[in-house]
């Protein structure tokens, strides 16, 4: 006669108990396999979706290295080399290669500018950027920019 958790227990009674649990482990993991792992592949859209796009990071249309990370606006300087002071942006969305910014006024396609949050003290936090692309929006104007060097992660976190 033996003890499990202080009950008294007979040799026959350990070993069904212990062959009931070996049984029923045995069973979920066989049955949770079976369940989760199957031979199905993705279906082919049969046309181009951009959500199922942005989910695959390989797909032919999408060339962004990272994705886009929408969140709250946050304003922000954009600056040029002039002596001119910087004008203020909002920054859209943000992701580890750029940011999208509403600008008041259009910005020229290939020009080299800083950019750095509004909040952000000294000015080793400008970041250099380059503009891709400049749409008008109902607001102003979208400023696509790519980071010219990526800036540490304490920086870009200061863009929201």
């Amino acid at each position: 006669m033996s003890q499990l958790f202080g009950f008294p227990l007979t040799l026959g009674e350990v070993v069904t108990v212990s062959a009931v649990g070996l049984a029923t482990a045995s069973a979920a993991l066989f049955l949770g396999r079976k369940m989760f792992v199957r031979g199905e592949t993705l279906p082919t859209p049969s046309r181009p979706d951009f959500q199922l796009q942005f989910a695959m990071p390989g797909a032919a249309a999408e060339r962004r290295t990272s994705p886009r990370r929408r969140g709250s606006c946050v304003a922000a300087h954009l600056a040029d080399d002039s002596d001119s002071g910087p004008s203020e942006v909002w920054v859209m969305d943000r992701s580890l290669g750029g940011l999208c910014l509403l600008a008041e006024a259009p910005v020229e396609v290939g020009s080299r500018l800083r950019v750095r949050p509004v909040h952000a003290s000294g000015n080793q936090i400008w970041s250099p950027v380059r503009v891709c692309a400049c749409n008008r929006d109902r607001e102003g104007w979208l400023v696509h920019c790519q980071f010219m060097q990526a800036p540490p992660m304490n920086v870009l976190l200061l863009f929201g």
